[in-house]
């Protein structure tokens, strides 16, 4: 049997299924991607963790179709196909190996049983549905805040997706950040609550963009499925109860700044090079309309100060923060108009983050004590 295939049609769907495969899987077949030749015309990829699974087809023209699956190892063929330049490829599959075929050479690899591969099973579950670009937006947005490993709370490394029917939110926090894009709905007659692993709400928000249709997903028990253009992605569910996060955000900050996102951004840069290793720490001290921004460190008797300008007369504050932290906040809360929006509560009260004239993201940050 030949598989003839386009080589870049090939490695695209392999890396964007290959993302969820880690080096540390407990089952060594996670290691590879599961091929099945299902028609004469398409195959299907899967790449698999413990935590869940993706899927996609491939379109090709088969020579002598039989129905049949393997095993190959992810980054073997990935490593090879990414230093091939675009062209046809042929793949003939044997009884034990394969041999691709391309213009000037080719190269062979011991196929793996595809017994060996664990099921994934999926029952009947609720049926939802969401606007594609709130998902990819909203994962976006707030699964770069979410933990990627806590032992001891496994619900804060998931990012909490709701819907009330009027309201779509996503949440993730780290403990010492919390962002949380909440967008609404238009007649949606969809009730959900789910706590989706950080990893997989990444992968989802990086898939290519195949279809500009709404999302449709299954909830069944501890599960969940998304069917997102040709891709199919299927993950467990952390359990537990998502914390009540809108608790935690400030009401009624008593000081509204609004600030060039990239000038900040440059200025921290500087700045914090000049920080305390241990505790990146930056201050930000207000008055009237200068900001300054300083960072010492003493261990190595050196400092760094800088002024900016502001757009209006503000009270005192002196307030600190990790600055990698305050970096990756105003990075994502920065718009189309490089202006974001800063709501301070106080010293030792968390800060609020938006974009400019926009409620749909906020994000709060922990100050850090200021000496």
């Amino acid at each position: 049997m030949k598989i003839n295939i386009s080589k870049n049609e090939l490695l695209s769907a392999l890396r964007a299924v290959g993302r969820i495969i880690k080096t540390s899987n407990q089952q060594p077949a996670y290691n590879s991607f599961l091929i099945k030749i299902e028609n004469e015309s398409c195959i299907r990829v899967t790449g698999s963790d413990e935590q869940g699974r993706i899927e996609t087809t491939v379109h090709c023209n088969i020579e002598g179709f039989t129905e049949r699956s393997f095993l190959l190892d992810s980054a073997t063929i990935l490593n090879v196909l990414k230093e091939l330049p675009e062209q046809p490829i042929a793949i003939e599959v044997n009884d034990a190996k394969i041999v691709v075929k391309y213009n000037n050479g080719k190269f062979e690899m011991a196929q793996g049983d595809a017994i060996l591969y664990p099921s994934f099973t999926f029952g009947d579950g609720l049926k939802c549905e969401i606007s594609r670009d709130h998902l990819y937006n909203g994962f976006k947005s707030v699964a770069k805040f979410a933990l990627t490993d806590d032992t001891l709370r496994p619900i804060m490394t998931a990012v909490n997706l709701a819907s009330t029917g009027d309201t779509t939110t996503f949440a993730a926090s780290t403990g010492h950040t919390l962002a949380v894009y909440e967008v609404q709905n238009k007649d949606s007659q969809y009730l959900f609550n789910i706590n989706l692993p950080n990893k997989i709400s990444k992968i989802i928000s990086d898939l290519p963009a195949t279809t500009d249709e709404n999302i449709q997903f299954v909830v069944a028990g501890n599960h969940v499925r998304f069917v997102i253009g040709d891709y199919t992605v299927s993950s467990r569910l952390v359990e537990g109860s998502y914390p009540n996060f809108r608790s935690v955000i400030p009401n009624n900050p008593d000081m509204d700044m609004i600030i060039n996102t990239s000038e900040l951004i440059s200025a921290i840069n500087r700045v914090s090079v000049f920080s305390d290793e241990a505790s990146s720490m930056i201050v930000l001290d207000i008055k009237d309309n200068i900001m300054t921004l300083s960072a010492e460190n003493m261990d190595y008797s050196k400092s760094a100060k800088e002024e900016m300008m502001l757009g209006e007369v503000y009270k005192p504050l002196k307030i600190g923060f990790k600055s990698n932290f305050l970096v990756d906040v105003l990075k994502t809360v920065s718009g189309d108009s490089g202006e974001c929006e800063i709501h301070f509560s106080g010293p030792n009260k968390a800060a609020i983050f938006r974009p400019k004239d926009s409620d749909i993201l906020t994000i709060i940050l922990m100050p850090m004590q200021v000496q």
